[in-house]
């Protein structure tokens, strides 16, 4: 009978202890990590090329400007993430690099106006704002060298204008360019900022 009892008893105990280590063993282990729980938020509204680009635009597509994701995420890009590459210039008729720059997806100088008090702005406001965008990007560089500049940015104010339309502060004004020296103008007038 005690042998019919540890027949038994020896298995039932190897069981348990199989179980309890088991259970040890799968404590231990490491685990895979729990995906991420859906989040309610709104994603990033995305802006299409065709509603972001004007009309006609051949101009270079910007990997980084406003309406897409990557923009949201930096909140604010400053100029250096938005440089055409140089062999991409060197690449563009001067149509497409007077585009590229009028179309410029940075604050213009309405938006620096508007976060400086207007009443402290010197007369050569728009001026000193332009002879920074100018050291700081150099396709606006690239185009000034080119003989036929002046006639296409003579082309683009309707451009601009759909560019940087109501509530939007971005491009640079190609009277802007068409007046400043670097593009052979008398240069930008002291009272250019309130045009």
């Amino acid at each position: 009978m005690k042998k019919h009892r540890l027949a038994i008893l020896v298995p039932v105990a190897l069981l348990v202890f199989a179980v309890i280590a088991a259970g040890i063993w799968y404590a231990r282990a490491p685990k895979e990590p729990e995906p991420p729980e859906e989040t309610t938020t709104q994603p990033y509204p995305i802006t299409p090329d065709e509603e972001y680009y004007p009309e006609g635009y051949i101009g270079y597509r910007y990997p980084v400007r406003p309406g897409l994701e990557i923009w949201g995420q930096f909140g604010y890009v400053g100029p250096g993430r938005l440089n055409i590459p140089e062999d991409v210039i060197a690449g563009m008729t001067t149509e497409e690099l007077a585009q590229s720059v009028v179309c410029y997806p940075w604050y213009g100088w309405q938006g620096e106006m508007m976060l400086s008090s207007q009443s402290e702005q010197p007369a050569d406001f728009v001026r000193g704002w332009f002879d920074r965008r100018y050291s700081e990007f150099p396709a606006m560089q690239a185009l000034a060298k080119r003989e036929d500049a002046r006639a296409e940015l003579e082309k683009l104010d309707e451009m601009y204008a759909a560019f940087a339309g109501p509530g939007q502060f971005n491009g640079i004004d190609p009277q802007l360019m068409l007046q400043s020296a670097q593009f052979g103008g008398d240069g930008i007038p002291d009272d250019a900022h309130k045009h």
